[in-house]
């Protein structure tokens, strides 16, 4: 470990251990190869050992706050970001912000940089499963659905492997493009990727996708969740009749137009349950059911558990991949 850098990586419970090592092992290569100034500290609220979400703990540089103020900070964070984040913490973060510290977020570190107002007027990034409960909780700051973001002293970042291409992104801003390049060669990180690049693949590669039409379809349905559209009007909508629709549902998909979008609008719901405030009745309208009941017995049926239960103790379920979810009945 390094102490006393330049960058600092403040620690929350239950953060990436890839995150945090992506970024780091990133940076040591740049130091290696001529990069000076690029040193890390690693802080805790409290200056003890924090424990990721892999179940491993890290031991840290030294409290947040006790020390010498970071040129560069990244919130990392995971589940439940405000759940254990300190006043204390909130106040050191905007005291370092008003001091012109360079803040960063990864995943849901942007919502501790949301909640201290740090994030206003700004174009941010996160994790995409996250951003249904950000935009709901920060209906103001605008989240784009990009690798990473950096608008003028705040950088944020999607989490993931995405954390590589943001600190090349760094590395290239203060050290030049040549040492980025080496540092990429290095790491075995091609092809480089714009912080504009989309995290998530279009509905043809994430669902295996051959026919435009079907695209179309998985488009619609997921850009239309709390008012959903008929699956007649989907069909007029990319010229085919409902019946020739379900045939190509149902070869591709393997099952029918109204359980696939069914089942996107639950894992809509799943997320916001998850990692937003939201309560059960505001989450079945915000995915288009009219009934709670009905909303909640389907919910049951496909996780196996009840909305509250989730919602109430902030457990994530797994589920499966929704192109290979059994059908249920509406």
């Amino acid at each position: 470990m390094q102490a006393d850098g330049p960058v600092g990586f403040l620690l929350l419970p239950q953060f990436s251990m890839l995150e945090l090592f992506c970024a780091i092992d990133a940076f040591r290569v740049a130091s290696r190869f001529g990069g000076e100034g690029f040193g890390w500290s690693l802080f805790s609220q409290n200056g003890q050992p924090v424990t990721a979400s892999n179940g491993i703990s890290i031991p840290v540089t030294e409290a947040f706050g006790a020390g010498k103020t970071p040129k560069i900070l990244f919130v990392m964070a995971s589940y439940e970001p405000l759940h254990s984040v300190t006043a204390a913490t909130r106040a050191e973060l905007r005291r370092i912000a008003r001091h012109g510290t360079l803040l960063g977020a990864v995943d849901t570190g942007a919502f501790i940089l949301a909640e201290c107002g740090l994030l206003s007027g700004r174009r941010v990034t996160m994790h995409w499963e996250a951003v249904s409960a950000f935009s709901a909780a920060y209906p103001e700051i605008v989240v784009a659905p990009t690798l990473y973001e950096f608008d003028r002293d705040r950088l944020t970042c999607a989490g993931g492997s995405a954390v590589i291409d943001m600190i090349l992104f760094l590395i290239s801003l203060q050290k030049g493009d040549a040492l980025m390049r080496v540092v990429a060669e290095q790491i075995i990180h091609p092809p480089l990727r714009t912080g504009d690049t989309a995290q998530r693949g279009s509905p043809e590669r994430r669902y295996a996708l051959c026919d435009d039409r079907l695209v179309k379809i998985v488009e619609l349905m997921e850009s239309n969740i709390e008012q959903p559209l008929s699956i007649s009007f989907i069909a007029t909508e990319v010229g085919l009749s409902q019946r020739q629709l379900e045939r190509l549902c149902h070869r591709y998909l393997g099952r029918s137009a109204k359980n696939f979008y069914l089942a996107i609008r639950l894992e809509k719901a799943r997320q916001l349950l998850t990692d937003s405030k939201a309560s059960v009745s505001e989450t079945a309208f915000s995915t288009g059911f009219e009934s709670l009941a009905h909303f909640s017995r389907t919910f049951r049926q496909i996780y196996g558990c009840a909305p509250s239960s989730l919602q109430r103790t902030g457990n994530r379920v797994v589920p499966e991949m929704l192109a290979r979810m059994p059908s249920f009945s509406s």
